[in-house]
């Protein structure tokens, strides 16, 4: 995969989203490696108890499957209830911002097939609000987060050195966006990616239709990547 293209931004955002990932620039360019419970989920060579604990860790990384694992717990992994009435908490009950149906089912199956996965069972800990809650104050302090994941400050508080507001907007009364970018000497390169980004991010957590990851592709299809040294 090329690195800027729609199927290396997919798959390296959805790695974050599990904390599976870190990223930080040198030299001009950005590097990833593997998490510690990342380290251990791959290189373990047995069914320790630190690698099921490493991987329910990532399982539940992603805010919506912690949030439906601490409302619906086994039941709504094993078939205890309906995945109909999880897709309603989705689409109709879910505080805040809610999903499409489309959305709503691609979330549960997603979902269920990482808690099987995870091998979660009756009993299994829900995640620890410092590990998936970004407002935590664990969390901001977290070496394993990465820095674009890093919780936004209020504009009334602080912004990181460098950082300033570009954007920000208003979904509805209790939800909207803000847009900080860090940096100068901008070029219509860096917003296309910007752009390829926020529209994978949609998609990866299902509020999106899946024909809109072409757009990604054709924002940066004309991008040409030099291999490292």
């Amino acid at each position: 995969m090329r690195p800027l293209s729609g199927s290396f931004l997919g798959y390296s955002s959805a790695l974050k989203q599990f904390r599976l990932i870190t990223s930080y620039r040198s030299k001009g360019r950005q590097k990833y490696v593997l998490t510690k419970d990342a380290e251990r989920i791959v290189l373990d060579q047995i069914d320790s108890p630190e690698k099921r604990d490493a991987t329910q860790r990532a399982a539940l990384s992603p805010k919506i499957y912690s949030e439906l694992w601490g409302r619906f717990g086994m039941d709504g992994v094993d078939g205890g209830i309906e995945e109909s009435m999880l897709r309603n908490y989705l689409v109709l009950d879910r505080p805040g911002a809610r999903y499409t149906p489309d959305g709503a089912r691609l979330v549960v199956k997603h979902y269920k097939g990482t808690m099987t996965f995870a091998n979660f069972q009756e009993g299994s800990p829900t995640s620890d609000a410092s590990e998936t809650d970004p407002s935590s104050d664990d969390a901001q302090e977290d070496p394993e987060r990465p820095l674009e994941d890093a919780p936004t400050a209020k504009p009334e508080e602080r912004f990181m050195q460098g950082e300033i507001e570009l954007v920000k907007g208003t979904f509805t009364p209790d939800g909207g966006f803000r847009l900080i970018i860090r940096g100068e000497d901008f070029t219509p390169r860096h917003f296309k990616l910007m752009l390829a980004q926020i529209i994978l991010h949609a998609e990866f957590f299902g509020i999106a239709d899946p024909k809109i990851i072409r757009l990604a592709d054709a924002i940066i299809s004309d991008e040409v990547v030099q291999p490292e040294d």
